[in-house]
């Protein structure tokens, strides 16, 4: 090596060099190569998860789909205010989990049916339901915490809608009030095991708990109230045992033995709020309307488009002193068909009138406290004269009965209200766009709609179902009452 000649010693060390740089190259293509493997593997792993996902997915509808089919059968099989609590079926394997004991997972169930199915496509699935029909008298959650009115009902009542569960307010802030809510509710209830406090505490005024009656559709200006409930539970989990069911008479309850009581308030909605300056984003303010944003100095609350005080609230015309919306009671007495209007005769300052005017919505002062705080109609009152009427549709007697007297001899009566006449600000050119509702009562009844969530989870996804079934809205006797 030391006799090697210059030239050949450099060309020994390019040769080397270039060596070094071919396995650098070399080690750079496989490290490509393995980190695009990976990509590629990754992403292979994501599509197949993502069809995996997709097809539980599809699967989780198809179950829900199914489920709400049989759910829908066997409340039509029952009558109103039916209700079942919650429970949860899992099955793993195409076997019920332990300790799920609820007969409606059982073998041989409509719903194990479909699990068995689900089994053999290798998924394994849970289903979770609640029937909320009538409100759950040992539930703080389904009462409102003070009421209205006096005597037993001040305390504590029910009410259609029942807490959170109203349509009068914004739907993104109910579904938060509801959370609130059950959450307190579930406090209130573990904390009761020591101390025995359970109470309610729900905001009765919050337009989370009203309803509202729109004109112009017969699905929005009526409602349809059961004053009953079903109170039976699934006759059978399975599908052929089911068609020739029927609902025994003992399962019925109707609550309204004379002793129980109920209000009826009806109410305008707030204001709509000031327009703002498109340059400076202030309020401009404007007759019929009001200031949405600041602090209220009479209250020291926040100001909000959703809330307002009642004296921001639209104010109907009474000039005429119009009845506005019209109401019965219909159900049967023995076995024939029976029922009440409202008693338009008489003095209408006094509780026995019960016809809904204009003059009552807004609470005029002139009515005394009969109309205050949004009552229309009122039976709790111990004063005979105030104790509301209506017009028997048996009789039609001028002299009228005594509500809740009709109101005991009759089964599964519903009560029903209707829009049928405008509604007229008294503000120039303004028309109130939808009244609101709320009935509140010192015992359960039935809601006007039967609500059910259906929860099914294949392999890890979740699929949420909503199901309603309204009560029927009759229109007997309305064209008779105007």
């Amino acid at each position: 090596m030391q006799g090697q000649k210059p030239h050949l010693k450099r060309l020994s060390k390019i040769l080397q060099d270039r060596r070094g740089f071919i396995m650098v190259i070399g080690l750079s293509i496989v490290a490509l190569t393995v980190y695009y493997s990976i990509i590629v593997q990754t992403q292979m792993i994501n599509t197949v998860q993502d069809i995996r996902r997709n097809n539980d997915l599809f699967q989780a509808k198809s179950v829900a789909q199914s489920v709400s089919n049989f759910v829908s059968y066997v409340l039509n099989k029952h009558d109103a205010g039916f209700s079942v609590e919650p429970f949860e079926c899992k099955y793993t394997g195409g076997k019920l989990a332990n300790g799920v004991s609820d007969p409606l997972c059982a073998t041989g169930s409509y719903i194990d049916t479909v699990a068995q199915r689900q089994w053999a496509k290798g998924n394994n699935i849970t289903v979770k339901l609640v029937v909320k029909g009538h409100p759950d008298s040992g539930k703080a959650s389904a009462k409102y915490a003070s009421c209205v009115g006096t005597g037993g009902i001040s305390t504590n009542c029910y009410g259609v809608p029942a807490p959170a569960t109203g349509d009068a307010g914004n739907s993104t802030l109910c579904q938060a009030y509801k959370e609130s809510l059950d959450a307190q509710a579930a406090q209130n209830t573990n904390s009761a095991i020591n101390s025995g406090a359970n109470q309610p505490m729900a905001d009765i005024d919050n337009p989370c708990n009203w309803n509202k009656l729109i004109s112009g559709s017969s699905l929005t200006d009526r409602v349809a109230i059961p004053l009953y409930y079903d109170s039976s539970t699934f006759s059978s989990t399975k599908l052929d045992d089911l068609k020739d069911v029927t609902v025994s008479p003992s399962a019925i309850k109707n609550p309204f033995d004379g002793s129980k009581n109920f209000i009826l308030r009806v109410r305008t909605p707030c204001l709509p709020c000031y327009n703002k300056d498109p340059k400076t984003g202030q309020e401009i303010a404007e007759n019929g309307k009001r200031s949405c944003e600041g602090v209220d100095t009479a209250t020291g609350k926040s100001l909000s488009p959703y809330y307002c005080a009642d004296d921001k609230r639209y104010v109907l015309d009474t000039k005429k002193d119009d009845m506005v919306v019209s109401w019965q009671i219909t159900g049967k007495c023995g076995n024939d068909e029976c029922g009440m209007i409202q008693f338009k005769e008489g003095d209408s300052k006094l509780g026995a009138f019960s016809a809904i005017l204009e003059s009552f919505i807004n609470g005029d002062i002139k009515y005394k406290t009969l109309h205050t705080q949004n009552k229309i109609i009122n039976t709790v009152s111990t004063i005979d004269n105030d104790k509301p009427k209506a017009k028997d549709t048996t009789t039609y007697a001028k002299s009228g009965i005594k509500i809740l007297d009709k109101l005991k001899t009759m089964t599964k009566p519903v009560f029903s209200m209707f829009l049928s006449g405008k509604l007229v600000s008294t503000i120039k050119d303004q028309f109130v766009p939808y009244l609101e509702y709320q009935f509140l009562t010192d015992t359960p009844i039935g809601q006007a709609k039967i609500e059910s969530e259906l929860v099914v989870i294949v392999n890890n996804t979740f699929y949420t179902q909503n199901l309603e079934k309204a009560e029927k809205r009759p229109l007997v006797d309305f064209a008779i009452q105007n």
